[in-house]
């Protein structure tokens, strides 16, 4: 984790990472692992093809005038999937500024903030 830290002193990216790390749930391990699985995020023109690319969206059986989702369809990329699932656990609590939260958000702006 210390490597880590270290290496996002010099990343490119890092205010992408620390932005991330501003959301509950997401610590610089998740946070640094989403970025360097998925690049520049302005490659997805929307939310949608972004969440395709991922895997979570639903997947779709339909015949005719008959459409039936299912779950989620697993078919994209992996790591992330499973770091953005595991970060959205934290939001089954009730939200409120912790200790960890407020020293990860120091630094960013106020609708970074506000977002997460």
């Amino acid at each position: 984790m210390a490597e880590i830290e270290r290496a996002l002193e010099h990343y490119s990216l890092a205010p992408v990472v620390k932005a991330l790390m501003g959301l509950r749930g997401v610590n610089v391990t998740t946070a640094f692992t989403i970025v360097a699985e998925l690049g520049d995020l302005s490659r997805f023109d929307s939310a949608p093809q972004l969440m395709a690319y991922l895997g979570l969206i639903p997947s779709e059986a339909s015949s005719g005038t008959k459409t039936t989702r299912g779950g989620i369809t697993k078919t994209g990329n992996g790591p992330v999937r499973r770091v953005i699932v595991e970060a959205a656990w934290s939001y089954r609590y009730y939200a409120r500024m912790t200790q960890p939260i407020l020293l990860r958000q120091k630094g960013l702006t106020s609708d970074i903030c506000a977002l997460s």
